[in-house]
């Protein structure tokens, strides 16, 4: 997309007493807020999904891993169909579609059915977050952006506030189908914001679409996370998820390559790997894969836990998630500020040192774990995830010129929805292939017979102390990461420095 000032496409009238970058800010609130209402009250219903459809973990996990795989299949095509029907149109468009589908999903008849809806309701909501973000680091100069993305983010962080203890009451008062219907409310109110306050933007030119990466891509995508989702069933070393996962990456390799020709070429591609080139971006997006993979893992085994193996209510384990979401909304928006004074790496690093404690307790979770101290686990979970996600975005974005900012927003955003969904799925396999191979061997060793239930229970708890295991050291890795990302220094340290000649070379980058 070209820079706002060179479009031609007339200007709304003028909002007293709010700039614009404020009103972009007020709708892209309300335009992604259903979507952070779906990803997190989704969770909760997981284990009564399972139970009304009869099946197991590793099938129930798609309802989530779907979603966000079809999130980051559809991402990279936000810029081309935002250059082709504008903007505005097509932010409405996505609402629109992601509003009819949530209603679809909670009329869905079987569980394939709602897996279909549910990677159509992604491919949605892949217009809505990179598309805002866009919006907001276009309006905003560098040294507002922490503050915008603390404003944006907090509001959309009241859905792991509020939505595990709404979506608890809904599923133990009228069960899960209901939980789809939440987001109704906040679509319409998002097609209203969006047809009458946001100003259309969209480039003279029109663009091209490049198919042949968009199906490298996909397929590539779909077969590696098919391949890791499959390794519960067939085994890791099985010639189905070796075949599949080899044919993936073979496919993401050439898609690399087609990019990089079309690149070459002076052709538009579907996504530019160029950005990788640049050192913060490169940087801060590989921070981030490892911990979008640790968090959105440890989203679905957290209810799994409360709810089958803790014995909790829907609504009681809603309740028990809502510190956690509070402790998020308050150090996101610490976190905001804290970015624009002492950057984003130091924040990040805090963050995941945070993150890394709550995941290396987790992994000593048993039957009988003081329901006090998992909360306080919680939160720590909480505050990191308040602390990092945010800051390596705008890490990400700090050094990306203003009309490459939807390309770049677009591609964080990929990386992020892959990373979340592979997250789901690996972890989900971990727990399935382990629990069978957990109660084996507590059959084989008990010294007497065990309850089949309290034997399953007690394999599954193991189970998941190896997925939190396999968390920790994730989190491990992104602390690793997080470490070496190239950061300029905040703009106001920058003012400081340069007001004396001798320390303008000072001002320079940081890490």
């Amino acid at each position: 997309m070209q820079d706002p000032s060179l479009l031609t496409s007339p200007q709304p009238k003028r909002h007293i007493g709010l700039s614009y970058k404020w009103i972009v800010v007020i709708v892209a609130i309300f335009g992604t807020l259903m979507s952070a209402v779906d990803k997190t009250i989704i969770n909760i219903a997981i284990p009564q999904i399972q139970s009304a459809f009869g099946t197991d973990l590793h099938s129930v996990q798609w309802v989530s891993t779907s979603y966000l795989l079809a999130t980051g299949i559809g991402i990279p095509t936000t810029p081309f169909f935002a250059d082709t029907l504008g903007l505005k149109r097509f932010y409405l468009l996505s609402i629109a579609l992601f509003t009819t589908t949530s209603i679809l999903c909670g009329l869905s008849g079987n569980l394939s059915i709602l897996i279909l809806l549910r990677f159509v309701q992604g491919l949605s909501e892949a217009g809505l977050i990179p598309m805002s973000l866009a919006m907001i680091f276009r309006e905003f100069p560098e040294g507002e952006r922490g503050l915008a993305s603390g404003v944006f983010g907090m509001p959309v962080l009241l859905a792991p506030v509020l939505a595990p203890t709404l979506g608890g009451y809904l599923v133990s008062a009228a069960g899960w189908r209901l939980i789809f219907f939440v987001n109704v409310p906040f679509g319409i109110a998002g097609i209203l914001l969006t047809l009458f306050a946001l100003r259309e933007e969209r480039p003279p030119t029109r663009p091209s679409f490049d198919l042949v990466g968009f199906l490298l891509v996909v397929t590539g995508l779909v077969m590696v996370l098919y391949a890791l989702s499959q390794a519960s069933v067939d085994g890791w070393t099985s010639l189905t998820v070796l075949g599949l996962l080899g044919l993936g990456l073979l496919l993401l390799a050439l898609f690399g390559i087609v990019e990089m020709r079309l690149i070459g070429g002076g052709k538009q591609p579907l996504l530019d790997i160029r950005l990788f080139t640049n050192a913060a971006f490169s940087s801060a997006t590989g921070a981030s894969m490892p911990v979008y993979f640790a968090t959105y893992g440890g989203l679905l085994l957290i209810p799994l836990y409360l709810q089958n193996l803790r014995g909790l209510s829907a609504l009681s384990a809603g309740l028990f998630l809502l510190p956690q979401g509070l402790v998020m909304m308050i150090t996101l928006a610490i976190g905001g500020v804290l970015v624009d004074r002492i950057g984003g790496k130091v924040v990040a690093i805090l963050g995941l040192l945070c993150f890394g404690f709550s995941s290396w307790q987790l992994s000593f979770l048993t039957l009988s774990t003081p329901f006090w101290w998992l909360e306080v686990l919680l939160m720590f979970r909480g505050t990191a995830m308040g602390l990092v996600i945010s800051p390596l975005q705008v890490i990400a974005l700090s050094e990306v010129h203003k009309e490459q900012m939807p390309l770049a927003s677009a591609l964080s955003n990929v990386v992020g929805a892959v990373a979340s969904s592979l997250g789901i799925a690996v972890l989900a396999t971990i727990v399935q292939s382990s629990t069978a191979d957990h109660a084996r061997q507590l059959a084989e060793h008990a010294l007497q017979k065990l309850p089949v239930k309290l034997l399953q229970q007690q394999a599954s708890v193991l189970a998941m102390q190896d997925a939190f295991v396999m968390t920790t050291m994730i989190v491990g890795v992104a602390l690793l990461a997080t470490l070496v990302v190239r950061e300029k220094r905040p703009l106001r340290r920058q003012a400081v420095n340069t007001t004396a000649p001798d320390n303008v070379e000072s001002a320079g980058e940081d890490g």
